[in-house]
């Protein structure tokens, strides 16, 4: 078993494959083109996935980090309260859960997906939370006490439900939203939904002064639950108040 203590580097390159590292507090874990980290524990470290490395399974602890950059790839990453996952342009994480910790309220687990990043399908877990600044979220499923943030970026088929929240900022997109019981979209001014699906006991909140308009397809029972499917909708100017809820009964 390898340990990468602190003021240590360990590089993975081209060809080579590392089982099982574990990377203290102030140790750092690069992985080049063509080279390959699985099992990974992170304890206060970082793990630099560069263009062609690859690293799978991972565990971000808590005061870690993990830095995917461009053509860098992580699949089935784990990161608990306070570590973080930051997906920089042209990286690429997949799978990715967003677990909290014993103190969650101030050590909340989260993704950070930058302009021209890209996450796919990844969980966030009760008090954690993942930003789409600028990056692309895919398939995200917010479950209780989870947020999802997309501020300047796109989150496109995710799912939100059981007291999980999503929250478009003005320069957001959101797009096929899937809003289920107990889950929350916020529309802030400026932002931007189309294709949401709101199912029984789902709300979607339009925020601030502005208001927005409703292009709305017909109501339709399935299985004895009502479900309002919203085919579009934009923040424009109409004077409303700060919050007001569309939900399904």
């Amino acid at each position: 078993m390898t340990v990468v203590s602190n003021g240590q580097i360990l590089t993975v390159s081209s060809g080579q494959t590392s089982n099982g590292v574990i990377v203290l507090s102030g140790g750092e874990l690069n992985i080049l083109s063509g080279g390959t980290i699985s099992n990974t524990l992170n304890s206060g470290g970082a793990d630099i996935i560069s263009s062609g490395g690859i690293a799978i399974g991972t565990t971000v602890n808590s005061r870690s980090e993990e830095v995917v950059f461009a053509g860098g790839t992580t699949i089935g990453t784990t990161v608990y309260g306070d570590g973080v996952d930051y997906v920089s342009s042209g990286g690429t994480a997949s799978g990715t859960m967003l677990v909290n910790s014993s103190n969650p309220r101030n050590d909340f687990a989260a993704q950070v997906v930058f302009s021209g990043g890209q996450a796919i399908d990844t969980a966030v877990g009760d008090f954690c939370q993942q930003f789409a600044l600028a990056g692309t979220d895919i398939n995200t499923v917010i479950s209780s006490g989870g947020e999802e943030f997309v501020s300047s970026g796109t989150s496109i088929s995710a799912t939100i439900s059981n007291g999980g929240v999503q929250n478009v900022g003005t320069l957001g997109a959101a797009i096929g939203t899937t809003i289920s019981g107990g889950g929350v979209e916020e529309i802030e001014q400026g932002g931007i939904g189309t294709s949401a699906v709101i199912d029984s006991g789902g709300t979607l909140d339009v925020m601030g002064s502005n208001g927005c308009f409703f292009f709305l397809l017909p109501l339709e029972q399935r299985t004895s639950q009502l479900f309002l499917v919203v085919a579009s909708y934009k923040i424009w100017a109409r004077r409303r108040p700060r919050r007001s809820a569309l939900a399904a009964d």
